[in-house]
C-alpha cells in the first residue's frame, strides 16, 4: 500500500485529524447534549470523507481497514447484549467509542509513515537485523502503552515482508525481552515495546549518530586540507598538524576536540604556518563555531 497526502501538508492533516478525536471525546465524556446516533452516523461518514480526501487509496484501503477495526449496530459485536435488552442510546455510545478508538490507534499508525507527504516508492530490501530496528524505533516513538501490528506498520511505510516475518519478528523481538504482546492467545504479531528494547535502540542510535558525525569529521577535515594545499599552505607541519586531528576525533569528546583544533590553529597561526583568518576559517569549517580568541 502506498500511503501520501494529497492536497494538504502533514501539519494541517494531523490537526483536522485530531479535532475529529477532540470532538468524539467531548461526546464520550457527556459534554456536549446532542441526539447520539445521528451524531455518530455523520461522523463515521465524515471520517470517511475526510480520508479519502486527503489520503492517496488504492481500492479505498484505508476505508476498510478502519471499518474492520470496529462494529456497527447489525454486527455480531452486539448480539451479546440482546438479551440484556440494552437501550438503544448505549448502543450507539459503544459504537461510537470502539470507531473512536480505531480512528485514534489509525491516527498513532499513521504518525509513524515516514515522508507521509511524498509519494513513497518501495523500499530497498531491508535485512532482518534493520528491520527489527526498524520496528524499535517506530514503536519508541509512538510512546504509547498500546500494542502495535508489525505487518500493519510495515505496510504503512511501504515495507515488503513475506507471510511468516511479522509473527517471527515479534517472537525475537519478546524472547530478547525488547517487547512484549498482550497475553499469549492475542494476535501473534501485536506487540509493546519494553523499556529494555526502548533503551537498547537509543543506545543503538545514539552510537549511530556518533559515527556519524565522525564520518562528516572526516570529510570535513580532507576538504580543509585540499583547500589549504589550493590556497599555498601544503607545508608538512600544517598538513601533520592538521590530519592528526583526524583520529583524535573519534577518541575525544566533542568540546575537547575542539579545544585541542582551536590550540593547534593558535600555535600554526602565531608561527606563522596559517594567516589569522585561515585560522578562524578552518576552525570554523570544522565545528561550526566562531574562534574569538585569535585577534
Amino acid at each position: 500500500m502506498k500511503y501520501k497526502l494529497k492536497n494538504i501538508t502533514p501539519e494541517v492533516f494531523f490537526k483536522s485529524f485530531q479535532s475529529y478525536e477532540k470532538q468524539m471525546q467531548k461526546i464520550l465524556q457527556g459534554e456536549v447534549d446532542l441526539e447520539i446516533r445521528a451524531y455518530t452516523n455523520s461522523t463515521i461518514e465524515g471520517v470517511k470523507r475526510f480520508l479519502q480526501r486527503y489520503i492517496g487509496l488504492e481500492g479505498d484501503e484505508l476505508i476498510n481497514w478502519l471499518n474492520m477495526d470496529y462494529p456497527t449496530v447489525l454486527d455480531n459485536f452486539y448480539s451479546k447484549y440482546s438479551g440484556h435488552h440494552l437501550p438503544e442510546i448505549k448502543k450507539e455510545i459503544v459504537r461510537l467509542e470502539r470507531f473512536y478508538k480505531s480512528f485514534s490507534r489509525l491516527g498513532k499508525y499513521l504518525s509513524i509513515v515516514d515522508n507521509i507527504g511524498d509519494l513513497m516508492e518501495k523500499r530497498d530490501r531491508m535485512s532482518v537485523s534493520d528491520k527489527k530496528d526498524f520496528i524499535l524505533n517506530k514503536l519508541n516513538s509512538l510512546h504509547s502503552d498500546d500494542f502495535f501490528s508489525i505487518e500493519s506498520i510495515f505496510d504503512v511505510n511501504n515495507i515488503d515482508c513475506t507471510y511468516a516475518e511479522p509473527d517471527e519478528l515479534a517472537h525475537d523481538l519478546c524472547e530478547r525481552g525488547y517487547a512484549v504482546r498482550p497475553d499469549k492467545y492475542s494476535i501473534p504479531d501485536v506487540i509493546r515495546i519494553t523499556v529494555k528494547g526502548a533503551g537498547y535502540i537509543e543506545r543503538k542510535n545514539k552510537l549511530k549518530q556518533v559515527r556519524k558525525y565522525n564520518d562528516e569529521i572526516s570529510v570535513k577535515i580532507d576538504l580543509v586540507l585540499s583547500q589549504l594545499t589550493k590556497l599555498g599552505y601544503g607545508q608538512e607541519i600544517v598538513f601533520n598538524e592538521i590530519n592528526e586531528l583526524k583520529s583524535l576525533h573519534t577518541k575525544l569528546s566533542k568540546k575537547s576536540w575542539s579545544q585541542l583544533l582551536k590550540g593547534k590553529l593558535i600555535d600554526l597561526a602565531l608561527d606563522k604556518a596559517l594567516s589569522i583568518e585561515i585560522a578562524k576559517s578552518v576552525y570554523e569549517q570544522l565545528t561550526d563555531a566562531g574562534m574569538k580568541l585569535i585577534k
